[in-house]
């Protein structure tokens, strides 16, 4: 975790306003698009390496039939090497 709880919650609902952006530019009507952003209060792993970090920064994606029933669920997450 870097910075602090507000800093780490504004990147959060920052990136899952892009990737709902993303699935608008690609044809998903907005009516089927939820985000919402955790912070640092759903943490994946409580490791300190790199991969750890990496996925405490993913995006999970969540498709949800008519029902509300989950039909797929994909989490996204990189890590870059050190320049």
């Amino acid at each position: 975790r870097t910075g602090g709880s507000e800093h780490n919650l504004d990147l959060s609902k920052r990136r899952a306003e892009n990737v709902r952006k993303a699935l608008l530019q690609n044809g998903i009507t907005p009516d089927r698009v939820t985000i919402v952003g955790y912070g640092d209060t759903v943490l994946a792993t409580t490791g300190t390496d790199e991969v750890s970090h990496a996925l405490n920064r993913r995006v999970t994606a969540t498709v949800v039939g008519h029902k509300g029933e989950v039909k797929k669920e994909w989490t996204i997450f990189t890590t870059l090497p050190k320049s």
